[in-house]
């Protein structure tokens, strides 16, 4: 999901691609935990960052939960601009870093690094 600059409002994009989203989680059985991940792009300040990288994944978060999928499934983390997708050097880079990313985890894979860990 990409983002405006200072903003954290889901457009009607993201919210419609955000309601397939909510329609697996609500029905597949094997989802073990669901990773929600807020960026920036470097225009301002870290402390500015990391707070709208903080506002972008909850407004992510918040939708989801809205709409059926359980918070117990949910993790938040909000990056700032520390892991940038394109160069923050170009107004096409800066707009791809402006994102919310997300990561499902199944069943078998949690599993997975619990045998790893043994």
């Amino acid at each position: 999901v990409h983002f405006p600059v200072d903003d954290w409002v889901l457009d009607a994009k993201a919210r419609h691609w955000l309601d397939i989203l909510v329609e697996y989680l609500t029905q597949a059985p094997d989802v073990e935990q669901f990773y929600i991940d807020g960026h920036t792009d470097s225009t301002h300040t870290t402390t500015y960052n990391i707070e709208l990288s903080r506002k972008r994944a909850e407004s992510v978060q918040t939708y989801l939960i809205e709409n059926g999928v359980s918070p117990n499934l949910i993790s938040i983390r909000f990056h700032g601009e520390r892991f940038p997708v394109g160069s923050n050097k170009s107004v096409a880079g800066r707009a791809e870093n402006r994102r919310v990313t997300m990561r499902v985890e199944l069943a078998l894979q949690a599993q997975g690094k619990a045998l790893a860990r043994r």
